[in-house]
């Protein structure tokens, strides 16, 4: 990779990482926090969760081929704009409708497609694999510190505070777009990074790739579940105060994550990536059947914990 390539997919990376960890803080806290609001319902607390990943599944397409016709960078930084809005809503809310609100707007803000594609513009095809690796590998580090630092921010500055945050966050990601990475000259399809033109119904309809989907879409459903509950239950029931739990996800993450990496090498060596698939997919079957019979007692619930993140981290990068 030459100099330009390192300075693009540093700022990308730089990019998904401002915006990921925003995301990522507020999943350990946000349960606890939607029990003070008034109208307060598991069922809108989840809500407010995902429904941000429903908007992101239904602007990424239509603004991938909207950042072909008009540029990557107008539709990133619109994007971040919109998703920096949808911070303020969800900031200054006090309902739990007003942040639902405002995570469906910050998911309005899809601008992973065009980031993928403004990536594809400035490279050489060659090192296409290894940038998207090292962007991929940025927001897992992500996903570790927002588990990490949610709790933290949240004992001084509240969820409100970690909305702030977020809006700043895409703040700083729009000057990046604007002032450290260069303009492409046009803005080109690509195979592995964008909606190419007469392709959309042929990936829709290949089965391999939708069984894919399914399989993707039901592991960050699980993961998201778990963290709808697992909260809730730290504090209420093994009487952890919420400020202590980065303290359980640290080493479970970076214990997970560590022997997660043979498993990855092991499957793409051995070439046991079916057997290892099936194998990860039993490990989190069992993490959730052992997480449902022992979330009472914390030496269970954290193995049970453990061993969900170590087949989730697996499948996660090897999908």
């Amino acid at each position: 990779m030459n100099r330009l390539e390192w300075r693009v997919t540093a700022s990308l990376a730089a990019i998904y990482a401002v915006r990921m960890l925003g995301l990522f803080m507020i999943l350990p806290v946000f349960t606890l926090y939607a029990e003070s609001l008034p109208g307060y319902s598991a069922a809108l607390a989840g809500l407010a969760i995902g429904i941000y990943g429903l908007t992101q599944a239904t602007f990424q397409i239509p603004l991938g081929i909207l950042s072909d016709k008009v540029g990557r960078k107008p539709v990133i930084v619109g994007g971040l704009l919109v998703f920096a809005l949808g911070s303020i809503i969800a900031a200054v809310a006090h309902s739990l409708v007003g942040i639902i609100i405002g995570r469906a707007i910050q998911g309005m803000g899809a601008v992973a497609g065009p980031t993928m594609a403004l990536a594809a513009d400035l490279t050489r095809e060659e090192n296409r694999t290894r940038i998207m690796a090292i962007i991929g590998m940025t927001i897992g580090l992500s996903f570790m510190a927002g588990m990490v630092l949610g709790p933290l921010i949240n004992q001084y500055a509240g969820v409100p505070g970690i909305f702030w945050l977020t809006m700043v966050l895409a703040l700083i990601g729009i000057v990046l777009v604007l002032f450290a990475i260069p303009t492409p000259l046009q803005a080109k399809q690509h195979r592995d990074a964008g909606v190419m033109q007469g392709y959309l119904m042929t990936a829709l309809k290949n089965q391999a790739l939708v069984r894919m989907n399914i399989g993707v879409f039901i592991l960050h459903l699980v993961m998201t579940a778990n963290f709808l509950v697992l909260p809730p239950i730290f504090e209420h029931d093994l009487n952890l105060p919420r400020i202590d739990h980065w303290r359980v996800y640290l080493p479970i993450f970076v214990g997970s994550f560590l022997l997660s990496i043979p498993l990855i090498i092991m499957a793409e060596t051995k070439h046991k990536i079916r057997s290892l698939l099936i194998a990860s997919t039993i490990a989190i079957l069992l993490a959730e059947l052992l997480m449902a019979f022992s979330y009472t007692h914390i030496s269970g619930l954290l193995a049970a914990f453990f061993l969900f993140f170590v087949g989730f981290n697996f499948l996660e990068a090897i999908q």
